[in-house]
């Protein structure tokens, strides 16, 4: 009984491998990077890089945005932030989050 429930775990993981494996070959294909979805909209990330040089405190704007300190770390470095912002060709498709 043991070595059944045993075999068929290990064929779902085969599985959910060759599931995993095939998206990713996929999007490679497609010469797209996988990225993670952001928290934040273009405008929203744009909004806390204004609210940060208006000498709004971190803080403050995680508990207005909802978001946590790490996702507001890199406003130290604003012009990369900026540029994140402002490009949102991130495009959804069937589980995979890719930017174009």
């Amino acid at each position: 009984m043991l070595a059944t429930s045993g075999a068929v775990a290990e064929m779902e993981r085969n599985l959910i491998v060759e599931r995993t494996q095939a998206g990713l070959a996929r999007v490679k294909a497609e010469r797209e990077t996988l990225v993670r979805r952001p928290k934040t909209t273009p405008a929203e990330r744009l909004a806390i890089v204004a609210a940060y040089e208006k000498r709004q405190s971190v803080s403050e704007l995680v508990r207005v945005y909802g978001i946590s300190g790490s996702t507001c770390s890199p406003l130290s470095n604003l012009p990369t932030l900026r540029a994140r912002a402002r490009s949102s060709r991130v495009r959804r498709t069937s589980g995979l989050h890719c930017r174009a």
